[in-house]
C-alpha cells in the first residue's frame, strides 16, 4: 500500500535499539538462516550439505544507506522519536539489481557450496551465519515491486534439480549407489507472481 505522501513504506511504531550488531537477527531471513545453520550444525557428521541461492539480476549489491524515500511513521506526535532523516523520518535501504531477476540465466554462480566439495558443511554453516551486508553473505536483492512478475522459487528449484543430477552422476561415475538428496528451502510459497511456478 502506498501512502498518500507518495512514500512506499510506512510504520505504525518505532523503537530505539542500543546497537545494530544484531539488526538482521529478528528478521524473517535472519530467523531462517539461524534455523538452517542449526540443522547443519546438528547433522554435519551424517549429511553432506550444500548451499544454492536464487538467481540475481546484474550488479546485486548493498547500496548506500537510505537509497529510498524515508518511511512514513504514523504514530501520534508524542510518540515520535528523532529519526535519521528528521522528525519521524527514517531511512529505507533496499538491495537492488540493475536488471530484473526473472530474466537472470542459470550461470552456475547460484551454487554457493557444492555438497561434494571438501568441508562443504562447514562452509555452508559459515555462510548462513553471515549477515546480508557482510562480504559473502546471502543478500536478497532485485528491482521488482510487489506486483511484478518474477520467478525466484521456480528457477531455484530448477537450479537445485540440476545440482542434484550432477551429484547423482558423480556417484554413478564412482561406481557407487546414488545418495538420497533432500531440499530445505525457507522460500517455498504460493505461485503468485512466480511465472516459472505458474507454468508447471
Amino acid at each position: 500500500m502506498t501512502p498518500s505522501s507518495g512514500r512506499r513504506v510506512r510504520a505504525c511504531s518505532c523503537f530505539k535499539r542500543p546497537a545494530f550488531d544484531d539488526f538482521f537477527r529478528p528478521t524473517r531471513l535472519g530467523l531462517a538462516r539461524q534455523g538452517l545453520a542449526r540443522v547443519v550444525e546438528e547433522n554435519e557428521r551424517i549429511v553432506r550439505f550444500g548451499l544454492i541461492r536464487s538467481r540475481y539480476g546484474n550488479n546485486a549489491i548493498m547500496p548506500v544507506t537510505g537509497n529510498k524515500s524515508p518511511v512514513e511513521l504514523t504514530t501520534s506526535p508524542e510518540d515520535a522519536l528523532p529519526g535519521d532523516r528528521g522528525s519521524q523520518q527514517w531511512q529505507i535501504t533496499l538491495a537492488q539489481t540493475t536488471t530484473r531477476n526473472d530474466g537472470a540465466a542459470a550461470t552456475g554462480d547460484q551454487v554457493l557450496v557444492s555438497a561434494d566439495a571438501p568441508d562443504a558443511s562447514a562452509e555452508t554453516y559459515e555462510i548462513l551465519l553471515r549477515d546480508p551486508d557482510e562480504p559473502g553473505g546471502m543478500l536478497p536483492a532485485g528491482m521488482g515491486y510487489d506486483d511484478s512478475n518474477d520467478s525466484p522459487v521456480g528457477n531455484l528449484l530448477e537450479d537445485t534439480r540440476t545440482e542434484i543430477v550432477r551429484l547423482m552422476n558423480a556417484d554413478l561415475a564412482a561406481y557407487r549407489e546414488c545418495r538420497n538428496s533432500a531440499v530445505i528451502s525457507p522460500d517455498l510459497k504460493e505461485p503468485g507472481h512466480d511465472q516459472a511456478l505458474r507454468t508447471r
